[in-house]
């Protein structure tokens, strides 16, 4: 058995002229079949492409958004903090009188 095995894998490796011949005609009919599904892949590719980049300018938007929600957040919290001071410095002024 290894001595078979040994043939077939010496027939991979050096095929005669008629197993050039079958092969050749096979990968014809093959690289048809590759171009369509070469160009179906790359159908799928260029939709999940625009798909990301639906997705990433969304990502961007709702990113802003919430920058912006910070900082008005960030405002008014300081307001609110002016406000409380102001309050506490009249009460102190108040106490004080």
């Amino acid at each position: 058995m290894a001595f078979n095995d040994s043939e077939k894998m010496k027939s991979k490796k050096d095929p005669d002229l008629h197993n050039v011949w079958n092969q050749s005609t096979t990968d014809q009919g093959e690289d048809e079949v590759d171009d369509e599904e070469l160009n179906s892949i790359n159908n799928q590719l260029d939709q999940l492409d625009s798909a990301l980049d639906q997705l990433e300018q969304k990502n961007d938007d709702i990113h802003a958004q919430l920058v912006q929600l910070l900082e008005s957040n960030r405002q008014a919290r300081k307001q609110f903090q002016l406000m409380q001071n102001q309050n506490n410095s009249n009460e102190n002024k108040e106490a004080q009188e």
